[in-house]
């Protein structure tokens, strides 16, 4: 209990009121670690596997030691974990235009996690100049990818008004995309950002008519059984 509040609303509470910014870097840190994890089924499985380890033990110098040959060679896995290295300052200091040239890179191969890490740049002015248009559409690629991350920046975009025309009901279909994704992931990585989809989600509603949320139900429905199932860690 907390000032009389039950656990749940409380973390409802926190989620509500924690920031897009905010919640930026804690999403970047779940997919790297998500992307480190999956690299046991590469090409070179056995370098992304002392990756990983290296990633687990925070040594972030080890880990980039072994990444950057293979983001030099092209591959676009690597040149994400770079690109997140130097937007967290993970054994390198922190760089914003180096991490958005190493999204670009990997986003431009087709990496849905760069190509919304990507456009979250792009929608703040980090490391690149701020431009919506360039935000929107490579949030968009990452979402017809059924990245939840994506989702959920849209959903915030379309909230917002931020560089669109305000609309609720589309930020409550990429809101509900974003939780039905966040709850196909493990836990262990999806259920802070699944909790901000639901918040978002939910705030939105109490907005909506309940003819306007069953509209908007049914385009989730469509969009839900053609959009692909997003990776698991």
């Amino acid at each position: 209990m907390f000032d009389g509040m039950d656990g749940e609303t409380e973390i409802e509470s926190r989620l509500e009121n924690c920031s897009r910014a905010a919640i930026l870097p804690v999403i970047v840190v779940i997919l790297l670690a998500a992307a480190l994890a999956a690299g046991s089924s590469h090409a070179v499985a056995g370098p992304f596997e002392d990756a990983q380890a290296a990633f687990m033990r925070r040594d972030y110098a080890t880990q980039l030691r072994i990444m950057r040959p293979l983001a030099d060679r092209g591959d676009a896995t690597a040149q994400y974990q770079l690109g997140a290295a130097y937007f967290l300052g993970f054994g390198v200091t922190k760089d914003y235009a180096r991490a958005a040239s190493w999204y670009r890179k990997a986003a431009e191969q087709g990496l849905s996690d760069a190509q919304n890490n990507l456009g979250n740049m792009y929608l703040d002015g980090q490391g690149v100049p701020q431009d919506y248009a360039l935000s929107l559409s490579w949030l968009n690629k990452a979402a017809e990818q059924g990245s939840p991350s994506a989702e959920l920046a849209l959903g915030w975009i379309y909230e917002s008004g931020k560089g669109v025309r305000q609309d609720l009901e589309r930020s409550y279909v990429w809101y509900s995309l974003a939780a039905l994704g966040w709850s196909k992931v493990p836990a262990a990585f999806g259920s802070f950002p699944h909790g901000r989809a639901i918040v978002g989600r939910d705030k939105v509603a109490s907005k909506l008519t309940p003819a306007q949320i069953a509209e908007a139900d049914s385009e989730v429905a469509v969009l839900a059984a053609r959009l692909p199932n997003p990776k698991q860690p």
